[in-house]
């Protein structure tokens, strides 16, 4: 089976609804470090913060003109911290992993300053630390809060 190589464009304002939606879906926030959906304003306020901040990228993932998740790159020097969520619908088919992937390959590609990305995942959320460990992280002796901390280099 050949898979569609996932395409990732920049996000901006114009896709604030969708990430609302999307992060307002009980089952997304259910994983969340703040279970706690936004409002509108919350979420709007937080959205232009990312946008204008110099040390985030925010990238819409896409497979055949679909859009199938978000992907977060927050830098500190050489090192990158990576959320991921998928769209609620999506779940279960494979996207988180392979949004994952394709998400290393884009930052290499983009940012070849980062040597060492980052996952910080909830405890309880065995899907994602499974994907981020079929993606080569590593937990490390770190927690923070109830939240497992994966390592990966580049």
């Amino acid at each position: 089976m050949i898979c569609s190589k996932i395409e990732f464009h920049y996000i901006t304002v114009l896709d604030t609804e969708l990430l609302f939606q999307w992060q307002s879906n009980p089952k997304t926030r259910h994983y969340f470090r703040d279970p706690k959906a936004p409002t509108v304003e919350e979420h709007t306020h937080w959205l232009q913060q990312k946008l204008t901040d110099k040390n985030c990228v925010l990238l819409l993932a896409y497979d055949k003109g679909i859009p199938i998740g978000c992907l977060r790159f927050d830098f500190s020097n050489v090192e990158a911290e990576i959320s991921i969520y998928v769209a609620p619908d999506l779940y279960g088919q494979g996207y988180g992993s392979r949004i994952i992937s394709e998400g290393i390959e884009w930052i290499q590609m983009h940012h070849q300053q980062i040597t060492t990305l980052k996952a910080i995942v909830l405890e309880e959320n065995k899907p994602s630390i499974n994907i981020f460990t079929k993606n080569e992280f590593i937990q490390s002796e770190t927690k923070i809060n109830n939240c497992l901390v994966l390592i990966r280099q580049c």
